[in-house]
């Protein structure tokens, strides 16, 4: 498989950029691939504990096919005896998580990228509604709920997404907590969620299944995969 040669020379002058100020180690086993890609899979894995925040920009500015093949390498590498692979399934998953954004799934691929680096996820502190808030304000699901309360009395119970109303909301929470709390200017609405991958394993395989080429594998590597905390609040 081969990158489209344009889109390889921007993404290595993004690796080399991002890692300059880092040295690399020089492989001494001579069984490991020169392809280009296996080349950008070692520096970002060499890197990706320090510089996290260079390493997701990278794979941000790659495509699909170009994350799918990070991947198969991070693959090949855990059958390679030779190969490193210290931080290879963090990689592999942050990639399946650009690979989900791209595809139209921006609230489950980021949920996956902060379980890869064990963060709760937070959002709309301020009350004024993020990635998750807009979306699930914007949710028929959500504006059902809202209308069949009291919104002069606190209340909370929950709601559950669902595929056919909004897939991305479904695939990043499904079932959520919320609390719904009146104030003398406005009505505060908190969503509560605990994303465990998995726990809700086979939810996701309906969508990771046909969008990550080596899916099968990638499936069984859950270990860099933490459950963590959402907490999503806005204004109704």
């Amino acid at each position: 498989m081969k990158l489209k040669k344009v889109m390889l020379n921007a993404c290595m002058v993004l690796c080399i950029t991002a890692l300059s100020s880092i040295p690399v180690k020089a492989e001494s086993n001579e069984q490991l691939s020169n392809d280009p890609t296996m080349n950008i899979y070692e520096e970002l894995t060499e890197t990706q504990s320090d510089n996290s925040r260079n390493v997701d920009t990278v794979l941000y500015n790659m495509d699909i096919d170009e994350l799918n093949e990070l991947i198969d390498c991070a693959k090949e590498s855990s059958e390679n005896p030779y190969a490193r692979w210290d931080n290879s399934l963090d990689l592999a998953w942050k990639a399946a998580a650009q690979i989900a954004i791209k595809a139209g799934y921006p609230c489950a691929g980021k949920l996956v990228t902060y379980s890869v680096n064990n963060d709760n996820y937070t959002e709309g502190l301020s009350g004024t509604p993020g990635l998750f808030g807009s979306k699930i304000r914007n949710c028929s699901i959500y504006k059902d709920y809202i209308r069949s309360i009291s919104m002069e009395s606190s209340s909370g119970s929950s709601i559950a997404f669902t595929q056919n109303v909004d897939s991305d909301l479904y695939f990043a929470l499904h079932k959520v907590d919320i609390f719904v709390t009146p104030r003398p200017n406005y009505v505060a609405v908190k969503i509560v969620d605990t994303f465990d991958f998995e726990k809700d394993k086979d939810r996701y395989d309906n969508l990771f299944a046909s969008l990550v080429n080596n899916w099968g594998w990638l499936s069984q590597q859950v270990g860099s995969l933490h459950p963590i905390k959402v907490n999503v609040s806005f204004y109704a």
